[in-house]
């Protein structure tokens, strides 16, 4: 997918994408890619949707991107990454619509007033780190519900 956009306003228009996709929790903007991540829920792990940006050398107002998505963990058979990188397709088509001199601008100024879901550093992303604590608490409430029933 291409942006007729500089690479700044393409970077708004993904944030602002991210921003209104239902299930995306948190994302984290890096040199040359946005990252979201669902976090982890009760029948998923979570899922990581990527945009990677790529300069046009043929031109400056455009920007190239790919979107990739998938498992927080691969095995998991209920996380279903495609539907959270098809809702961004579409809010990033619906956003790619605005010139950068009046739309962007509007939208950025907005985001900025807004709570936002963008965290500052990738380890702040939604990640393994709730699913091995949720882990290690079953873990400990089935061990206690073993010596219960042994001492019972």
């Amino acid at each position: 997918m291409v942006l007729e956009h500089t690479e700044a306003d393409a970077r708004t228009v993904i944030k602002a994408a991210f921003e209104e996709t239902d299930g995306i929790e948190k994302y984290f903007e890096g040199d040359d890619q946005v990252v979201g991540k669902t976090g982890w829920r009760a029948l998923s792990y979570g899922e990581t949707v990527i945009v990677d940006l790529s300069e046009d050398s043929d031109s400056v107002t455009r920007t190239p991107i790919e979107i990739t998505a998938e498992k927080e963990v691969a095995i998991n058979v209920t996380a279903t990454p495609q539907k959270y990188k098809r809702r961004l397709i579409g809010n990033i088509e619906n956003l790619r619509k605005y010139d950068a001199d009046e739309g962007l601008a509007a939208l950025a100024g907005a985001k900025a007033l807004a709570s936002t879901n963008e965290v500052q550093t990738r380890s702040e992303l939604p990640g393994k780190e709730a699913l091995k604590s949720t882990l290690i608490v079953l873990a400990v409430m089935f061990l206690t519900f073993i010596m219960a029933s042994l001492i019972g």
